[in-house]
């Protein structure tokens, strides 16, 4: 836990308008498309996150569906999310999906798991440092998915950090979420290829 928590018993929405709060927060509802909801420690939703942006300074947790366009969770510690659809996905540490993920754009510091039920990976990117653990990889209308494992600095991971980190700068984010993506950006940098990344294709 970091600091006070903020409790907001249903959705984020046009009444509520975007949160921002230096601990944790608990949202028992949804967050409507449009919203921004920025967690100095762990953010926890108990229904849905559509069209919106999720920045925890901790773990994230999204107990039903996050899905785009416009759907970001990023996290300085693990997300877990039950079902993602065209999401953006960036996790300091792991990337745990519950059910399936479609179309998503994932990049983990640690593992990416997508092995509940049914576990499939569909289309999408996804770049783990680690390793990524899949039931089912399925391609999308024809078009195959890409799994990267390893940490040499692939050019569309440090395009999602720059994103990121000018998106957190502009919006003035909170301080450790923008301190953590700079480290990520010179952990980046800073890889050496190494023996090479494995490239898998469905």
């Amino acid at each position: 836990m970091c600091g006070p928590v903020l409790t907001i018993y249903g959705d984020v929405g046009p009444v509520t308008g975007d949160v921002e709060h230096p601990g944790d927060v608990r949202i028992f509802g949804s967050v409507r498309p449009g919203r921004r909801v920025r967690a100095g420690g762990s953010l926890r939703v108990s229904r849905d996150v559509r069209g919106a942006e999720l920045s925890a300074g901790a773990d994230l947790f999204v107990h039903g569906l996050a899905a785009g366009p416009g759907a970001v969770l990023d996290a300085v510690g693990s997300v877990t999310v039950r079902q993602a659809v065209e999401a953006r996905i960036l996790a300091g540490r792991d990337v745990t999906i519950r059910a399936s993920a479609e179309r998503c754009r994932i990049h983990a510091g640690g593992e990416v798991r997508v092995d509940g039920a049914p576990g499939v990976l569909r289309g999408g990117a996804v770049h783990a440092a680690r390793g990524v653990t899949v039931r089912r990889l399925e391609p999308w209308a024809g078009r195959p998915g890409v799994l990267r494992v390893g940490v040499p600095p692939f050019p569309e991971i440090r395009k999602d950090l720059e994103e990121r980190l000018a998106f957190a700068r502009s919006k003035g984010s909170l301080p450790a979420l923008v301190e953590e993506l700079e480290r990520r950006l010179r952990r980046h940098d800073a890889a050496g290829p190494g023996d090479g990344p494995s490239h898998v294709t469905v």
